[in-house]
């Protein structure tokens, strides 16, 4: 299934650059293009998030929902919009005016069950399906919104992204490199007995 999401961002991108540098001639089309997709991966890169919605309420936890990511969109959101609004460009506006709910939805839903334990844990296939999402989204969306803010000559779109896209492609590189790797490594003999010792010396002191 990752692989799959994958190839898609993969295509998607190849397409996006076939079709506006040989098929469109001019720049409005070309932009109007490139905003379009840009566009629809902006609200994806928003709701992609809400795919683990259940998996929190089933476990009443948030550790798949990373509290700095849902405050970072929500701020995005809160200022790209408006700059949409102000610019009278749709292409900013829209996704960002969607995206301030979803954020929203985020930050109440971590509010809510950040006290709570985890009840069951996932499969790999399910924390992949989880975190890999937003991964692909947010590195197809700076993939799409720089050359759409050069396109409309406008540095605070273009430079953002621009800098995102390296730094997007690096998350997913390591992501690749390191999500088969098990991080829950058993504790060797020694540290077994470093961790019981403190309790089994409380417990005799108690005792006395």
């Amino acid at each position: 299934m990752v692989t799959l999401m994958v190839v898609v961002v993969i295509v998607v991108f190849s397409i996006t650059t076939l079709v506006s540098t040989f098929a469109l001639h001019d720049h409005h089309h070309r932009k109007l293009f490139v905003g379009s997709i840009g566009l629809v991966v902006a609200i994806g890169m928003y709701g992609a998030p809400l795919v683990v919605v259940k998996q929190v309420v089933q476990t009443k936890s948030v550790e798949y929902m990373p509290f700095n990511l849902s405050l970072f969109s929500f701020l995005n959101s809160s200022m790209w919009g408006p700059y949409g609004l102000l610019g009278h460009d749709l292409f900013i506006a829209i996704p960002n005016l969607l995206g301030w709910p979803l954020a929203l939805f985020q930050l109440v839903l971590y509010f809510i069950y950040k006290k709570r334990g985890i009840h069951e844990e996932p499969s790999d296939d399910q924390t992949d399906l989880e975190k890999m999402p937003k991964k692909l989204n947010s590195d197809t969306g700076n993939s799409m919104w720089g050359p759409y803010g050069l396109l409309g000559h406008d540095p605070f779109i273009a430079i953002p992204n621009l800098l995102g896209w390296p730094l997007s492609l690096f998350q997913l590189v390591l992501y690749f490199i390191y999500r088969k790797l098990d991080i829950h490594k058993e504790p060797s003999d020694d540290q077994a007995d470093l961790e019981k010792t403190p309790k089994k010396l409380n417990s005799g002191l108690v005792g006395r």
